[in-house]
């Protein structure tokens, strides 16, 4: 009983903060394109984002899952 609450705590932590990552994530990406204006900058930063926004949509997913009660036990 305790566990579920705890997952859908957790649940709606992972769902609100999925979208803070991927803001923030951007955000350096394109601050840091702006600072160092070169090609392996560019490269670097933009395998960094293609890399960490499906890992940020699966936390979201999971956050959704857990939310909904999908891992809770069913005995």
């Amino acid at each position: 009983m305790y566990m579920n609450a705890l997952k859908k705590i957790l649940g709606m932590l992972f769902m609100l903060l999925s979208p803070v990552a991927l803001f923030y994530l951007v955000k350096t990406a394109l601050g840091e394109m702006q600072a160092h204006q070169s090609l392996d900058v560019y490269i670097q930063w933009s395998i960094f984002v293609l890399v960490f926004v499906p890992i940020i949509i699966g936390f979201f997913l999971f956050g959704w899952y857990s939310w909904k009660g999908e891992y809770n036990a069913k005995l």
